[in-house]
């Protein structure tokens, strides 16, 4: 398994001389993931947006309000059922 470190070295390698900086983001930033037949519900109680399927589809991600903040919100599940990731 790859460190961040790693990772971060091997991209370093692959960027052009000039115009691209990677910064690693990882301080700054939580996320968590709701899987399962209730998460849309779940979910769409504290976001202003549409989250159904047409409006949000497999691997999709976009900005919006969830609660008090901006996030992320991306419809991906390692588990197989419906599910959403918020960073």
């Amino acid at each position: 398994m790859f460190s961040l470190n790693t990772n971060s070295a091997i991209v370093r390698l692959s960027l052009p001389a000039n115009g691209v900086t990677l910064r690693n983001l990882t301080p700054e930033l939580m996320g968590f993931s709701i899987s399962g037949p209730a998460s849309r519900a779940i979910v769409a109680a504290l976001a202003d947006e549409d989250l159904s399927g047409d409006a949000l589809p497999f691997l999709a991600a976009r900005t919006m309000r969830v609660g008090s903040s901006e996030a992320v919100v991306g419809r991906i599940s390692l588990t197989g059922e419906l599910g959403y990731e918020i960073v």
